[in-house]
């Protein structure tokens, strides 16, 4: 005779509920669960690769839930589905400091035909354009268009800073005042906790790159060789360079191949999108390669490497042609060279967006070849419309960098008496000259200069 035991009733009343519930699911009705952000939180919402997130109770009719699936201000995008849960993509960066209102309202239905009990909504809201800059003691500083500052770092002279894709991480190169030893430093911007890494390295370290996910590091090292300094001075012939990964969870140091691969190894750089390495030798000719392939791609003979957009789709090098009688221009590489700006106008230290549809530029006109200032100039890409231009014979402008949500442009100022030739504007990693630099912001929409300037240099905008 069968024994009803505590356990065998217990399953046998939920495996009754089971089936009472799912004998009940389509007469129902269904309802949304959660809508969530795929980037940031919904007090602060990252702008660019952003994914709106609702997941409903059961399979959704997908037509009539996408028609009634709302945002407002309305943004164009993409909608896909997993299982119960539909993901809205944005075709553009979110614009800064705004509030998004995400609706599903009551057309939408289940499989089974029945409708929502009532409209589900949720507001979130984008993050404050902000960047992290060197300021005038060569500390690092976060910063946002609101004026608000705060210093990331003390008593330490920065000598080179970036910042990862996902806009949460910074990594940064402090020099010993007293020695040629480097230290390097990570600020975790969520938490504002400092991490020194790679501590038990010596030598000059430089040229710090973020692989796609801010989960790796690499970086060029000036290792000094054994054999014994020419009258204890320290040439080039005294060091040898080393391109090194480091795996920041795992604290796992590498040393890539590289300098190995390349004989005539000059420096590196990695595309926006974090999978493929830049190598420039000492013939100037450029090369592209895969992380994980030894497959080499030649790119082009040019003067430097410039910017790259987030999705690596677009290089952006600076090149000084003969064909141009030496002057300087702007060229993109996306499979094939095209060159930016006409070729009798000078131009310099030019960047892209992070989404590769803005190009921003250094230039002095071609009437004014002996200027020693420059203007700056901002285009739509690949169509190459102005969107801004602005030149005063009293001032220089460089360096500009474009906000992740393409409203704002920030851009360096120096007064004319400050530039001895517009050719040796600072760049980065190299020595500043002129040393310090006023920021001014731009918007982009109205076309005008904010009410703020910073003193500061080697701006990058926070994604």
């Amino acid at each position: 005779m069968f024994k009803f035991t505590s356990v065998s009733i217990c399953l046998l009343f939920l495996s009754v509920v089971t089936v009472f519930f799912i004998c009940l699911t389509p007469f129902s009705r269904p309802h949304v669960t959660s809508i969530q952000l795929s980037k940031g939180t919904l007090q602060r919402a990252d702008l660019v690769n952003q994914q709106v997130k609702v997941t409903f109770s059961r399979p959704m009719n997908q037509v009539q839930t996408e028609k009634a699936f709302q945002i407002q201000p309305k943004i164009e995008g993409n909608i896909s589905w997993s299982n119960s849960t539909l993901f809205f993509t944005p075709k553009d960066p979110l614009k800064s400091n705004d509030a998004y209102t995400v609706t599903i309202t009551t057309p939408a239905q289940d499989i089974y035909g029945h409708h929502l009990a009532q409209d589900y909504t949720t507001i979130f809201k984008t993050r404050t354009a902000e960047f992290v800059y060197l300021n005038e003691d060569n500390q690092l500083v976060l910063g946002d268009l609101s004026g608000t500052k705060k210093v990331i770092t003390k008593n330490l002279k920065i000598k080179e800073f970036i910042v990862n894709q996902s806009g949460q991480l910074i990594a940064y190169i402090h020099q010993s005042p007293d020695s040629v030893e480097y230290q390097v430093f990570l600020y975790h911007l969520d938490t504002g906790k400092t991490t020194r890494i790679l501590s038990h390295l010596t030598g000059q370290m430089l040229d710090i790159q973020f692989n796609q996910d801010g989960s790796q590091l690499f970086f060029l090292q000036l290792a000094r060789l054994s054999k014994p300094l020419v009258d204890q001075q320290q040439t080039e012939q005294d060091f040898t360079s080393l391109v090194f990964k480091y795996d920041i969870a795992n604290e796992q140091l590498a040393q890539t191949d590289l300098t190995q691969s390349f004989p005539h190894f000059e420096y590196f750089n990695v595309t926006g999108d974090g999978q493929n390495f830049i190598i420039s030798d000492q013939n100037s000719e450029f090369y592209l390669r895969p992380m994980n392939s030894s497959k080499i791609t030649t790119i082009g003979k040019f003067s430097e490497y410039r910017d790259s957009d987030q999705k690596g789709d677009h290089l952006v090098f600076l090149d000084y042609a003969a064909s141009s009688d030496y002057t300087p221009h702007v060229m993109v590489y996306s499979g094939s060279t095209i060159e930016v700006p006409p070729l009798d106008e000078a131009a310099s230290t030019p960047s892209i967006s992070p989404d590769g549809k803005i190009m921003t530029y250094s230039y002095v006109p071609a009437n004014n070849k002996n200027a020693q200032q420059a203007g700056v100039r901002v285009l739509s890409w690949p169509e190459r419309n102005l969107l801004f231009e602005h030149y005063d014979p009293k001032f220089s402008y460089a360096l500009s960098k474009i906000s992740p949500d393409n409203q704002f442009l920030a851009v360096e100022e120096y007064q004319k008496e400050q530039l001895k030739d517009y050719l040796h504007i600072r760049k980065t990693g190299e020595p500043n000259s002129p040393e310090q630099a006023t920021l001014k912001f731009v918007n982009l929409e109205s076309k005008e200069f904010l009410p703020i300037s910073l003193m500061g240099k080697e701006l990058k905008w926070v994604k």
